[in-house]
């Protein structure tokens, strides 16, 4: 009996560092300001350059690739080959997540080095920028942007903003964070509104403060960064907050012609790996496929 393939795929990034800045958009223009001084409280101490890997994010990412590995050699039985593949495109952060799975993966083989089992292809990582930024070149984008924006504007109006609503939000923000010295973010226009001038591909206002806020929250307490941004959050308030995040990109990055394009290249790249055992990088030098 020939035996049975298992196929396993992990797609993620680290937990990162933030931006600085904050953009907010409104029908006229986009307005970058310093996000410190729309808070009392010192923003995380990142110790790195902002979007990439923090140090803790990448000590994660090994330790979940080495377990991964673990059991998956557990579970299978009669196992005599394990087929590595990992793919990054040019974001640090995904290069940095890639090494980190290698390393991960790499510390646990070496474990396992009188098991008999042989593993392929922990020697390199590939680069396909192609395959998670389908336009730079892969792509013709023939949508138009009036499509974009349709979609856009139709998922906004059929997604429900989260509760407790923004004005709420923006209150908690004060509460646990001070007031910054631009203007209370409870002054701020609070519509729940796309911005005209990024041709509704953006929200305006305040919206753009607390997704940038929670992310700091969520992802200094990943990161276990010390002191965590808003050390006195509970953590019903930070999944309030991570609300905000899920609304917003369910709004904009789902259900529209662009992200359909992406993940269809994304998914057939996916079955193309599940039917070869491995993905080919378009203009790799390597064999097609193992």
């Amino acid at each position: 009996m020939t035996p049975r393939k298992h196929y396993a795929i992990l797609i993620r990034h680290c937990a990162r560092s933030t931006e600085k800045k904050v953009i907010l958009y409104n029908s006229t223009d986009e307005l970058k300001y310093k996000a410190k001084d729309f808070i009392g409280s010192p923003l995380p101490k990142w110790n790195t350059p902002k979007k990439w890997c923090t140090q803790h994010a990448m000590e994660i990412i090994e330790a979940t690739a080495s377990y991964i590995l673990d059991k998956l050699t557990l579970e299978a039985e009669n196992l005599k080959n394990i087929q590595i593949q990992i793919i990054t495109d040019s974001a640090q952060r995904d290069v940095d997540t890639s090494l980190a799975l290698r390393n991960g993966m790499l510390q646990a083989a070496a474990k396992m080095d009188e098991s008999g089992i042989l593993f392929g292809g922990l020697q390199s990582l590939e680069y396909d920028h192609f395959l998670f930024k389908v336009f730079d070149g892969f792509c013709e984008a023939n949508y138009t942007s009036e499509r974009l924006a349709s979609d856009i504007q139709n998922r906004f109006s059929t997604i429900t903003p989260p509760e407790p609503n923004l004005n709420e939000t923006l209150l908690l923000l004060e509460k646990l964070g001070g007031i910054g010295k631009v203007e209370k973010l409870t002054d701020m226009d609070q519509s729940l509104r796309l911005s005209s001038f990024s041709n509704y591909t953006q929200f305006e206002g305040a919206t753009n403060i607390v997704k940038l806020f929670s992310q700091m929250v969520i992802y200094s307490r990943a990161s276990e960064v010390d002191p965590p941004f808003l050390p006195d959050m509970s953590t019903s308030d930070l999944y309030r907050l991570f609300a905000w995040i899920h609304w917003s990109r369910s709004v904009l990055h789902v259900g529209n012609v662009r992200s359909a394009i992406s993940g269809s290249v994304i998914a057939k790249a996916i079955l193309e790996a599940l039917e070869y055992g491995s993905y080919h990088v378009p203009g790799s030098v390597a064999a097609p496929y193992l």
